[in-house]
């Protein structure tokens, strides 16, 4: 098996909303209960409703950007997507498409499926670049759907 999602995906798949959580969490309580005079600009109903407005939208964004990231490994007739608790195998023949998405900062993989797997239809990686130039290199039949994309 061959890594083609960057080491960056544990970071971004755990570490961050475990952090954001945990941190602006805790924040939130204090703004939420805390009565003394030394915060009195937390004290104003329109802070607390934004600050809790703002923290929600913050994890519905997570939830449907970063918690969708997976990591993926690849070898000639298989893949192997996790979430880092669930393992699952897929054969090259269940791939439908394979996309490719460049943002300003960072590049995203995509494999659609054909029929719905154990993960949806769309699985999304951040890119090993040098583990998909590998895959490319010694696989025919994913520098078929890899280049198709291109």
């Amino acid at each position: 098996m061959t890594r083609v999602s960057a080491n960056t995906t544990l970071f971004w798949k755990l570490f961050v909303p475990i952090f954001y959580l945990t941190i602006f969490g805790m924040l939130g309580l204090v703004i939420l209960f805390e009565m003394g005079a030394e915060f009195s600009f937390f004290q104003s109903l329109y802070v607390k409703v934004s600050y809790v407005m703002m923290y929600i939208a913050l994890i519905t964004f997570m939830y449907f950007t970063i918690f969708k990231i997976k990591r993926v490994e690849m070898d000639e007739t298989n893949f192997i997507a996790t979430n880092y608790f669930k393992t699952y195998r897929y054969a090259i023949s269940d791939i439908k498409e394979y996309h490719t998405y460049n943002f300003i900062l960072f590049r995203l993989h995509s494999i659609h499926l054909i029929s719905k797997g154990n993960f949806g239809k769309k699985i999304r990686f951040i890119p090993y670049l040098v583990g998909i130039q590998s895959i490319t290199e010694n696989y025919s039949e994913w520098r078929k759907l890899i280049q198709k994309d291109k």
